[in-house]
């Protein structure tokens, strides 16, 4: 089947939805289906798919997305006139909004992936459009909280069109520029390292990591991710503090060498995440790709107690669960993991068995497809 993923992702850039973009194409391939990734510039340099570690599988075509208040609708219109240009696909699968309403009038079967409720009467006005059209196929949401949510702002909305599908992980992500300091320019002998991956503004937890650091001067804690200007604004909040150092960014490929290097790892995400450039709160709703490619890794997890994050981690089962602003129940829970190396070893185990079993993105990209009509 010839499917077109049609993304709003900037690639290559530092975001996660790039990354799980790039890896779902990657898995539709996997699958045996031509796939063609239409989506936007981005801002780094270098092979995008060496950037993200992922196999020269499927085609990626980039159509300039411009800034402003009608960046997105322009952006559609570009990606249907590259569509266009091709043999139309079998189906229009993605997460752009935009390009979906662009092509939606060529009659082949749409699958829509959300990861936020639609805000704004223009978000909702065409997404109800979308919904009602007989090509519309499938609803993907990441959590059972949004498809709960978009059930009570679409009632009409048949649910079995429905599809509850965590971001998932590569179980085998590609890692490119491991090299044989890496894990000496990380580590101290004889200390517990514990790791932060991700975005470094509010609501992703980085604010409970410095806190950690300050409690715990024991452990040491590394940092990759973020913005110059946040990697720059840290650095500075934090200098002369030696068991905490801001690695900057990384390409997505070279992450799962980081992962590796670490002891335990940290998702301490908030119950107010706001989305980078709004003070949209979307915490309610979130389905880290973090949280899946940690557990892939086979390293000890401790993470926010969170609705959404509990449809997929269990307190002392895969990971240890500590409420969001908990400071001292988060650092005695690195303290005891700290001590507790058999336990580390279960949990450890026992996310990634969940991994392989439940959130493979092979797994997902099936999940995806599966009943839907060409």
């Amino acid at each position: 089947m010839r499917i077109a993923s049609l993304s709003f992702s900037r690639i290559p850039s530092r975001k996660a939805n790039a990354v799980q973009v790039m890896r779902m194409c990657e898995a539709f391939a996997g699958a045996g289906h031509q796939v063609t990734l239409f989506a936007s510039h981005g801002s780094e340099a270098g092979d995008p798919y060496a950037y993200y570690g992922v196999s020269r599988t499927f085609e990626l075509v980039r159509c300039r997305r411009p800034s402003g208040a009608i960046g997105g609708l322009v952006y559609g219109g570009r990606v249907a006139r590259a569509v266009k240009t091709r043999p139309l696909p079998h189906l229009f699968y993605g997460r752009d909004l935009y390009s979906l309403a662009a092509v939606a009038s060529l009659g082949r079967p749409i699958v829509f992936e959300a990861h936020i409720l639609p805000t704004g009467f223009v978000g909702r006005m065409l997404q109800a459009r979308l919904f009602r059209r007989s090509s519309f196929r499938r609803l993907v949401v990441i959590s059972q909280v949004l498809a709960h949510d978009y059930q009570r702002l679409f009632p009409w909305l048949r649910k079995e069109l429905f599809l509850v599908a965590p971001t998932g992980a590569a179980l085998s992500p590609g890692c490119v520029g491991i090299e044989e300091p890496l894990a000496g320019s990380l580590r101290r002998n004889g200390r517990l390292h514990a790791g932060y991956a991700g975005q470094l503004y509010q609501g992703k937890g980085v604010e409970v990591v410095v806190e950690l650091a300050k409690r715990l001067p024991e452990v040491d804690f590394h940092v990759i991710g973020g913005s110059e200007a946040l990697i720059t604004e840290w650095r500075r909040a934090t200098a002369g503090m030696d068991n905490l150092r801001f690695h900057g960014h990384w390409p997505a490929a070279r992450t799962e060498a980081f992962r590796q290097a670490m002891d335990v790892l940290l998702a301490p995400y908030q119950d107010n995440m706001l989305t980078e450039h709004s003070q949209r709160d979307y915490g309610r709703w979130v389905s880290p790709l973090k949280v899946f490619e940690y557990m892939a890794s086979r390293k000890p997890i401790i993470a926010s107690d969170v609705p959404a994050l509990r449809e997929v981690l269990a307190d002392d089962v895969n990971a240890v669960l500590v409420a969001p602003r908990d400071l001292a129940g988060w650092a005695a829970a690195l303290a005891a993991l700290a001590q507790d190396a058999p336990r580390r070893r279960r949990l450890a185990e026992r996310a990634h068995q969940d991994a392989v079993s439940k959130y493979s993105m092979g797994a997902r990209a099936r999940a995806v497809l599966d009943g839907v009509s060409a």
